[in-house]
């Protein structure tokens, strides 16, 4: 489920400039059949939601991979207007059937500029999400993330499936990488331990099992 990621199934990666100029001149036009898509995914989403809830499910993960390692794909502007409206009518909806929602991002959060450098994650905050999974540890400050964030969401993620599931070179590795990521984001609660991403077909099974020994070391309170 997602509502930005479309631009993955529409145009795929080596089209993805014209899904960048149709959706800026929708954005002027405020009109146009790419957001008359996103509203009936929209639509779609609320009944799969009920659906859902009926038999029994507690949570829904939105894919909403919206960052690259370098910054935000988009300017939070754009993003308000086509999609924390669209996802916070989700959120509330999902949220009066008693599910909670997570969401999923790759990349960078906190972007380069000097005026409201978190602008665009506070813009996915607005849509009342419970949870945000992703936390890429090697391009984002986990520090920063909790202190701003720790008390809205429950942050998921941030033990890097590349560098530590994937490349960790021993056990010690990958427990000295669970240990730092645990410092950052565990004190207070509203933490749960994963990978940054899926575990994707190069890692490593070792260092997977070291994950699991780790995170079953380090994550008392």
């Amino acid at each position: 489920m997602g509502f930005f990621e479309t631009w993955h199934q529409i145009y795929g990666l080596s089209n993805l400039n014209k899904f960048f100029a149709e959706l800026y001149k929708e954005y002027k036009k405020g009109t146009g059949p790419y957001l008359n898509l996103l509203d009936e995914i929209l639509k779609f989403y609320m009944k799969l939601a009920k659906i859902y809830a009926e038999v029994g499910v507690k949570a829904v993960f939105l894919l909403e991979d919206c960052s690259t390692t370098h910054g935000p794909m988009i300017p939070p502007e754009m993003y308000r207007k086509i999609y924390t409206t669209r996802i916070k009518k989700f959120v509330n909806h999902a949220h009066k059937l008693g599910l909670r929602v997570c969401f999923h991002t790759d990349g960078r959060m906190k972007m380069s500029r000097k005026e409201k450098p978190w602008d665009f994650m506070d813009a996915i905050v607005e849509t009342g999400i419970d949870g945000f999974h992703g936390c890429q540890a090697d391009c984002n400050n986990l520090y920063e993330l909790k202190e701003r964030y720790g008390d809205k969401l429950c942050l998921i993620g941030g033990i890097s499936c590349v560098e530590v599931a994937q490349y960790a070179k021993s056990p010690r590795e990958v427990y000295r990488a669970v240990a730092e990521t645990f410092k950052a984001l565990k004190p207070g609660g509203n933490y749960i331990a994963a990978c940054d991403n899926g575990l994707h077909w190069g890692v490593n099974v070792f260092n997977c099992r070291a994950i699991e020994r780790a995170v079953k070391f380090y994550g008392k309170y």
